[in-house]
């Protein structure tokens, strides 16, 4: 049972044991201080509630545009960087060259394209396991696609670019949205990295569904005990006067617990519970 729920049945485990002890005739004041507390319990869950969908909800779809457009453009001025621009002819004809000449860049020495090549083309010359096949996939992106399929060619690449220059040029009337749609459709088979991003907003949205699903059909359970607690006791209890803030560490149980059973990949898992305890930087500080 969730941490956040043992308060409830806990409370009403005791008043059960006081009925028992009383031959089933307990008096109303020794039972009310326990179902005012139970109605004290829900309320805080049901405000937990409130707080965790009223709050996720708008800020994980925000977030998520922001991190898949901002990697969106990192990636096509990586490329822009390697193999050339959409108006001229692609730099080389093969990747060690063109990684060679767009190094001493500012773009390059930012974003590090010779040390990554090198890093790729050492790993897969040394051969590794699935698991860190698939951290190296995630953390560089294209320039592992480069050296690992063949058909990716910079040409390949050059074309990518001028797609995006004439999807942009198609959308200059102010559908971004449509521009950046397009463009994850098109990159997204060329980068892992791109395909991490969505991988884990999709968990994220399937974590905070799930995590509605489960609290609410144990509120549910809940609540039908204290109403209990509350009709025994012949109190009015107002369910909305009590508040409290969320626990930070009740809160990362709960999605562990609730992750485990919607999401069977241990690392999408952790990443769409990251992403929702602590935002962008989360999964953005992976890389």
């Amino acid at each position: 049972m969730n941490r956040l729920l043992l308060p409830i049945f806990s409370a009403f485990s005791l008043s059960a044991l006081l009925v028992l002890q009383s031959g089933c005739s307990a008096p109303v004041n020794a039972v009310k201080p326990v179902a005012e507390q139970n109605q004290q319990n829900l309320g805080a869950l049901s405000k937990n509630i409130q707080v965790l969908l009223g709050l996720y909800e708008p800020l994980l779809k925000a977030s998520g545009d922001s991190l898949i457009y901002q990697h969106l453009g990192k990636l096509e001025a990586e490329l822009i960087a390697v193999v050339g621009p959409a108006p001229l002819e692609v730099k080389s004809d093969n990747w060690e060259d063109a990684f060679t000449q767009a190094a001493n860049t500012f773009l390059g020495r930012k974003s590090k394209f010779m040390a990554r090549y090198q890093h790729v083309k050492s790993s897969l010359a040394r051969g590794m396991g699935e698991q860190e096949l698939e951290q190296l996939k995630i953390r560089e992106g294209w320039v592992y696609t480069a050296l690992a399929n063949p058909s990716f060619t910079t040409a390949t690449a050059h074309e990518l670019v001028k797609t995006l220059s004439d999807l942009r040029r198609s959308n200059e009337s102010g559908a971004e949205t449509t521009f950046y749609e397009e463009a994850e459709r098109r990159l997204t088979p060329h980068d892992p990295k791109l395909a991490y991003i969505r991988q884990t907003i999709i968990g994220a949205e399937k974590l905070l569904e799930g995590l509605q699903t489960e609290i609410n059909k144990e509120l549910d359970m809940a609540h039908a005990h204290s109403q209990a607690l509350v009709s025994y006791a012949q109190s009015e209890i107002d369910l909305n006067n009590a508040v409290r803030d969320i626990d930070p560490q009740e809160v990362n149980g709960l999605l562990q617990s609730v992750g485990s059973k919607y999401i069977t990949d241990p690392q999408q898992r952790n990443a769409a519970i990251g992403m929702l305890t602590q935002g962008i930087q989360a999964v953005a500080g992976f890389f």
